[in-house]
């Protein structure tokens, strides 16, 4: 991580020797600010990985979620697709029916216009009425 802790510079020495209660306090707030330093490192990197697990697991929330109604969506389709189906089977059987009985009825008139033209075939057309 780029976020560790680097080591705190060497103080300066200074240029006469300082007397002994100035070194100890120095080192002091030396010591102190590379407390805090770490300390605010180590808060951070915790609350970075709080804020990736929590993105992680909107994530995976999200991502169920997206799955579930996917899998909705498709088996509502699958049924749509079905009941259209079975609706074009029984269209199909219809027609195949209508057709039929149609061909029956329309053949069903021309045998009868058949068996009349040769029953009537001497009458002449004035006395049909045409």
């Amino acid at each position: 991580p780029a976020a560790e802790a680097a080591p705190a510079p060497a103080p300066a020495a200074p240029a006469e020797p300082a007397p002994s209660g100035s070194a100890t306090a120095t080192a002091g707030i030396i010591e102190l600010a590379q407390r805090l330093h770490d300390e605010h490192v180590a808060e951070g990197e915790a609350k970075r990985a709080q804020l990736i697990a929590d993105a992680e697991g909107e994530v995976n929330r999200i991502r169920t979620e997206a799955e579930a109604k996917q899998r909705e969506e498709s088996a509502r389709l699958e049924r749509e697709r079905n009941t259209l189906e079975a609706r074009i089977t029984e269209l199909r059987n219809f027609e195949r029916d209508y057709r039929s009985q149609l061909r029956g009825y329309i053949e069903g008139q021309l045998r009868e216009l058949d068996e009349k033209s040769t029953s009537t075939d001497s009458t002449p057309v004035s006395a049909i009425g045409l």
